[in-house]
């Protein structure tokens, strides 16, 4: 994907690259981390038209850039083994395979989860 800009044309990458180094770009990127189950029928109801039903036609409807993730394993992952810390009614505390130590709520939406912790 490429746009426009005054020095003229730039790449995602780019574009991504400038503004991670705060340097002038007329469009930074717009990504998203993608929608929970529920979102977009959500959206349904409050009038986003029907034909965007899936993550790819919503980043269409909305203008954000698709990104592409390249998994790297520089041997050291993972550092931990998933454990279940605290088991409680309505959320867990868990120790994720990075090491990070997040709570997550058990009811309702599924959510970000509240970090605790971190190896680092």
């Amino acid at each position: 994907m490429q746009v426009e800009t005054r020095t003229g044309t730039l790449t995602l990458k780019e574009r991504f690259r400038r503004t991670m180094f705060f340097q002038d770009v007329e469009a930074p990127p717009n990504f998203e981390f993608g929608y929970w189950d529920n979102t977009i029928p959500n959206w349904h109801e409050q009038g986003l038209p029907e034909w965007v039903r899936d993550e790819a036609s919503a980043y269409d409807y909305f203008g954000i850039e698709d990104v592409r993730w390249v998994q790297a394993n520089p041997g050291l992952l993972p550092v931990c083994e998933y454990k279940i810390l605290e088991d409680a009614k309505d959320y867990i505390v868990y120790r994720d395979e990075l090491g990070c130590v997040a709570k997550q709520g058990k009811h309702g939406d599924h959510t970000i989860p509240h970090y605790i912790d971190f190896p680092v």
